[in-house]
């Protein structure tokens, strides 16, 4: 059960800093609704 809420945090986390990545690319798209 550890092992998969770690992934699950990890997967977060990295969705998370794409999102901003994409935030900073394009500034027009609204992603934030996600």
């Amino acid at each position: 059960m550890l092992r998969t809420r770690n992934a699950l945090l990890f997967i977060i986390m990295i969705f998370s800093s794409i999102r901003r990545f994409v935030d900073r690319l394009i500034p027009r798209a609204n992603i934030k609704d996600i």
